[in-house]
């Protein structure tokens, strides 16, 4: 078992199950090293650092890792599959993405592309072979210069080239 990975997954479960409220102060480096049993130091920030770029924690210089205070956007998901499909029929482009459309909130979008092969559960998932070339595209979201969420897609790589997905720079905001 990974002990980074392992570490990482029952912080954000304590933090999602509100153990850690927002606002609230992680123990010291060295108390969450006892609690949980590890004795690498670099394990341990491995750990705090994947949850701060998932957006769940955040350091402040001087003062400790706290769980970070989320910024609560609400969106209809139905209504924004209609909007989507609407701006797509009617070929429209826009400056604002679904996103900013749906909410009235400005998002800064930082989209990346790897090629990766299909395996386990997601070759499972996409009904292709192990192995088959994929284009993952991750999308970061961050609202007021704090990080929001973190989306990935997965296609087949023929699929993205059919598509014109070559580069981050070919996405459309707000079509999908």
């Amino acid at each position: 078992m990974n002990v980074t990975n392992d570490v990482e997954s029952q912080l954000r479960r304590r933090i999602e199950g509100g153990e850690f409220s927002p606002g609230a102060k992680l123990p010291r480096l060295a108390d969450l090293m006892e609690e949980y049993g590890v004795k690498s130091r670099s394990a341990m920030d491995r750990a705090l650092r994947a949850l701060v770029a998932e957006g769940l924690l955040t350091v402040r210089q001087g003062s400790g890792i706290f769980v970070r205070q989320r910024q609560v956007v609400q969106r209809d998901f139905i209504a924004g599959l209609r909007m989507e499909y609407s701006r797509a029929i009617h070929d429209q482009v826009t400056e604002e993405g679904l996103f900013e459309a749906m909410t009235g909130t400005r998002v800064e979008v930082n989209t990346s592309y790897e090629l990766i092969d299909a395996a386990g559960r997601v070759a499972e998932l996409l009904a292709v072979t192990t192995g088959t070339p994929l284009l993952m595209r991750t999308y970061r979201y961050s609202i007021d210069g704090q990080p929001h969420q973190i989306a990935r897609s997965m296609m087949s790589s023929d699929l993205a080239q059919t598509a014109g997905l070559t580069s981050p720079g070919s996405e459309r905001p707000g079509v999908g």
